[in-house]
């Protein structure tokens, strides 16, 4: 993990006073003057480096991530209506009267958007609309690769339902 360098400013009162003395040999010595007011952090090998090992592993991890995100879009490219499945809404219609219902002697037809390659698909199926009665259960019949039949068995006149479908995409 990347242990953060806190940078400082060395501060010394006053700025940009020196003190020079003559060697002797034709050559003098310049040292700063005044006071350190604060420590600076020094810039050399240690420091830099670490900036350096903190700015690779940065580059290494969007990389990874980058690749990740690729391999996400390439498998939802290929299997999307596996992952995303496709929706249908049917409205289911009871002719009968209470305790009998139509639906389930003569079940609604439901063709799939996708043709699937197998049955192992799953179907949800959501109660968005129900008049004249209760819907009791949704039954799902008769699955093949482009399609289903869904009935229910309640009191209800009418059912309208949300039906997802994910699946079924892997030969």
């Amino acid at each position: 993990m990347y242990k953060r360098t806190y940078w400082l400013d060395h501060v010394r009162v006053p700025d940009n006073t020196y003190n020079v003395k003559a060697n002797g040999d034709g050559t003098s010595t310049i040292t700063p003057a005044g006071k350190v007011v604060q420590q600076g952090v020094f810039q050399d090998q240690a420091h830099f480096n670490n900036m350096e090992v903190g700015i690779s592993d940065v580059d290494r991890a969007i990389r990874v991530l980058i690749d990740g995100y690729l391999a996400l879009r390439r498998t939802q490219e290929q299997h999307g209506a596996e992952i995303m499945g496709e929706t249908k809404e049917v409205t289911l219609t009871n002719s009968k009267s209470y305790p009998f219902n139509s639906t389930v002697s003569a079940p609604v037809s439901v063709a799939l958007t996708t043709n699937r390659k197998n049955l192992y698909y799953s179907i949800e199926a959501t109660a968005t609309s129900v008049e004249g009665g209760l819907v009791g259960d949704i039954h799902i019949t008769d699955k093949q690769l482009n399609g289903f039949k869904v009935s229910f068995d309640g009191s209800a006149k009418s059912v309208t339902l949300t039906l997802r479908i994910k699946g079924g995409m892997v030969a």
